[in-house]
C-alpha cells in the first residue's frame, strides 16, 4: 500500500464576536505564509464571527488573505441566525485546491446545542492518472490517410 507522504494541515479557529478583525487577518495572513503551511494539504475551518453572506470591509479582507494562501470558501448558506432572525454565513469552511471537495454542506436541526448549525466538509483524495506506456515498434503507413 502506497502511503501519501504530503501531510494534511487542518486548523480550527474560533474568532469571538467582539474581536479585533483586521488584526485577526493580519495574524493569520502571516500564519498561512509561514513555511509550514506552503505548498501544503489545507483545511481551515471554524467560527470566525465574519459573515461570507455579506460585503463588508471584514469579509473582503478575510478573502484577500485566504486567497492570496491558495484557500477557498467551499461552504454556502446560512449557519446562524441571530435572535432577530438576520441570517449569516459565520462558520466558514476553506480548502486549498490541493484538495478535492466531494461534499460541504450545513446540517440544520430543530434541535441544537449550539446557537451556530454544524457544517459538514467531505474531502476525496486526487490521484494522479499514471498513463500506460505504449511502445510503438513499427509504424503502418496503410492507414495514412492523406
Amino acid at each position: 500500500m502506497h502511503q501519501n507522504s504530503d501531510p494534511l494541515i487542518i486548523a480550527s479557529i474560533y474568532l469571538p464576536p467582539d474581536s479585533d478583525k483586521q488584526n485577526f487577518v493580519a495574524l493569520l495572513s502571516d500564519i498561512l505564509h509561514q513555511k509550514n503551511f506552503i505548498g501544503k494539504k489545507v483545511i481551515l475551518l471554524g467560527d470566525f464571527n465574519i459573515n461570507w453572506n455579506s460585503n463588508s470591509r471584514d469579509k473582503q479582507h478575510i478573502h484577500q488573505c485566504l486567497t492570496s494562501a491558495g484557500l477557498q470558501q467551499v461552504v454556502v448558506g446560512t449557519s446562524f441566525i441571530s435572535n432577530h432572525g438576520n441570517e449569516s454565513l459565520l462558520d466558514h469552511n476553506y480548502v486549498n485546491c490541493d484538495l478535492l471537495v466531494n461534499a460541504c454542506k450545513i446540517l440544520t436541526c430543530d434541535r441544537s446545542i449550539s446557537d451556530h448549525y454544524a457544517t459538514f466538509l467531505q474531502i476525496g483524495r486526487i490521484k494522479p492518472v499514471k498513463a500506460k506506456r505504449l511502445l510503438i515498434k513499427t509504424r503502418n503507413f496503410r492507414k495514412l490517410n492523406p
